[in-house]
């Protein structure tokens, strides 16, 4: 099957799929734009579309058309959440199927008709684990990533089990890329004033370098809570990452892991916040859990299992939506 993915900003996540979609013997071409004259004079049998971005551009709904023209099977693919509305509901329909990065986002497209499948964005390619680790103190991370406001999120209260730790980390590092938080400087500027304002933060540790991460990381057993954090697909990535190399025991939403939901275990390789059971009583459960953990132990993943079936389903569709659109240009005579 010979398959061209279109990706108008081509990055490592674009380059790992094609890597690993050609391990299945599968003839892929990657472009960051596409014209129909290529398309005619190349005879693919599918165009994946791939988008970072939450809003699909014209070029790329001119471009499925013009494939879908020449007979052509279409995907799309985004890696972030949507906001369906009546513009986007109308250049959906100009895709024989898409994926979404998350269960949460794939209820919301129950007007599209087509095929869809969950496709998250994955870990970096080459990661490998420590081969020792330290257990001796715990660490608590809670990254932010819009603002510190973040942190007014989670019910503190109700993790007693925090209260005499010494190791509570606020991770800013995702913040440096916002242009109203800047340099380093400015955002324990900003720190300093969300304390004076929320003074039972004063415990806590402020950090703004990803290198600092992993060194708090690299130290000691570690716990990071993003389960309350409205995170993109490759965000949700970067912390699956941390998992696997250090041994980093996440507190993650259900929707979070609903791209490779095979991979999470938990209670033995994270902890799963359900927004199916009261707050309270999940938090009482992540208390309860964290105040008789010892240190996570060596935690056990099989990404490579998980990265396979969901491959193996991505190349079921290519199949089924390659056929669908063949047997919808195949002349009467040649069906009977």
């Amino acid at each position: 099957m010979k398959i061209l993915i279109v990706c108008p900003k081509v990055n490592d996540q674009v380059q790992f799929l094609a890597s690993e979609l050609e391990k299945m013997s599968l003839h892929i071409e990657i472009t960051e734009n596409v014209h129909p004259i290529r398309l005619l004079l190349n005879k693919y049998d599918l165009i994946h579309f791939i988008h970072n971005d939450d809003k699909i551009n014209l070029k790329t709904v001119l471009s499925a058309w013009s494939a879908k023209a020449l007979g052509t099977a279409t995907m799309l693919t985004t890696y972030s959440r949507l906001e369906p509305g009546l513009l986007q509901e109308f250049e959906f329909n100009f895709f024989d199927s898409i994926t979404l990065p998350y269960i949460s986002e794939l209820k919301k497209m129950r007007f599209y008709r087509g095929p869809k499948l969950i496709l998250p964005s994955f870990p970096p390619s080459g990661l490998s684990a420590k081969k020792e680790f330290s257990f001796a103190q715990k660490h608590f991370v809670f990254p932010v990533v819009k603002s510190f406001d973040d942190l007014l999120k989670i019910n503190f209260q109700a993790l007693t089990v925090l209260n005499e730790q010494d190791g509570l980390f606020v991770d800013a590092h995702m913040l440096r890329s916002k242009k109203e938080a800047g340099q380093s400087s400015a955002l324990r500027k900003m720190w300093t004033a969300f304390v004076k304002k929320h003074p039972q933060f004063k415990n806590f540790k402020l950090f703004t370098e990803h290198t600092t991460l992993n060194d708090v990381l690299d130290e000691n057993s570690s716990y990071t809570f993003i389960h309350h954090l409205d995170l993109t697909s490759e965000q949700v990535a970067f912390w699956m990452g941390t998992a696997l190399t250090y041994n980093n025991f996440l507190i993650l939403h259900e929707d979070q892991g609903s791209g490779l939901s095979n991979f999470w275990k938990t209670e033995k390789n994270c902890y799963i916040y359900s927004p199916r059971l009261p707050a309270s009583t999940q938090l009482h459960a992540i208390n309860s859990f964290l105040e008789n953990a010892q240190g996570p132990a060596k935690l056990h993943f099989d990404f490579r299992s998980s990265l396979d079936v969901k491959l193996n389903e991505l190349a079921r569709l290519y199949t089924k939506i390659v056929s669908q659109r063949a047997s919808l240009i195949q002349p009467d005579s040649a069906k009977l």
